[in-house]
């Protein structure tokens, strides 16, 4: 029943993000089509298949417990631990840092990154309480979507985006890079008994999608508008795109 669960959970994100569009023009048909877009692109569909399918088979489970016995990259199950911190903290400060180096009037780039950065964490969090998947080691029942791998592959594809905006003697080797540190912050999480395969599959899914969301509406930087609103408890930080 929970494999199932977690079949149907993970073909909804890929009905929900290529079928955003309620209308023939203005923001819905935009999004409708960039999604659509997004979704077709193999950094997006292929890590969702391949969850749907550990999702729906036993493999979920088996590499789970064979990463968890061996732990053949991160050597201990804390040391995965750390290390899945630290490189997805890396990969968003890499991308905050890249977006804010650019410097255009307004810093429009960091407040575009911002909202495909911030889209990718919310939309993670929200399929979490859907999925309501137990964690391997039972620590509670947030383990589907993975956080951790959606935060490093939203960051690496927008880090790789605003290094290549400037001159680089190397981007292909980069770009590379960057996802190979991703796809490492994802498997220590499965390492560290806190997701199973199709867990950091599909929140590799969600990073890319969003950023490529977020990479087709650069032309619109302009019109990202951010503004403080004070609060009884403090304020809020709101982040609003503008359509024309």
């Amino acid at each position: 029943m929970r494999k199932m669960r977690i079949s149907i959970t993970v073909l909804a994100l890929l009905v929900t993000s290529g079928c955003a569009s309620t209308g023939n023009n203005g923001f819905w048909h935009e999004l409708g089509e960039h999604s659509y877009s997004s979704v077709k692109q193999k950094s997006v569909w292929m890590p969702l298949a391949a969850a749907a399918v550990f999702g729906a088979t036993s493999a979920d489970h088996e590499v789970s417990e064979w990463a968890i016995e061996k732990q053949p990259i991160f050597g201990s199950t804390n040391g995965a631990s750390n290390w899945s911190d630290i490189l997805s903290n890396g990969l968003v400060l890499s991308a905050l840092v890249t977006s804010f180096m650019q410097r255009e009037e307004g810093f429009e780039p960091l407040k575009t990154d911002l909202l495909a950065l911030g889209s990718a964490y919310y939309f993670t969090a929200g399929m979490k309480k859907v999925a309501d998947r137990t964690r391997p080691d039972g620590s509670n029942r947030l383990s589907f979507p993975s956080l951790h791998a959606s935060s490093a592959f939203s960051a690496a594809q927008v880090t790789a985006r605003n290094i290549s905006a400037y001159d680089t003697s190397h981007p292909r080797a980069i770009r590379t890079g960057l996802f190979a540190l991703a796809s490492g912050a994802a498997w220590a999480r499965v390492e560290a008994a806190r997701h199973y395969p199709a867990d950091v599959l599909a929140g590799a899914a969600i990073g890319n999608f969003f950023a490529s969301i977020g990479n087709a509406f650069i032309a619109d930087r302009e019109n990202v508008a951010v503004s403080y609103v004070p609060t009884p408890d403090g304020g809020e930080l709101r982040v609003q795109w503008l359509f024309k």
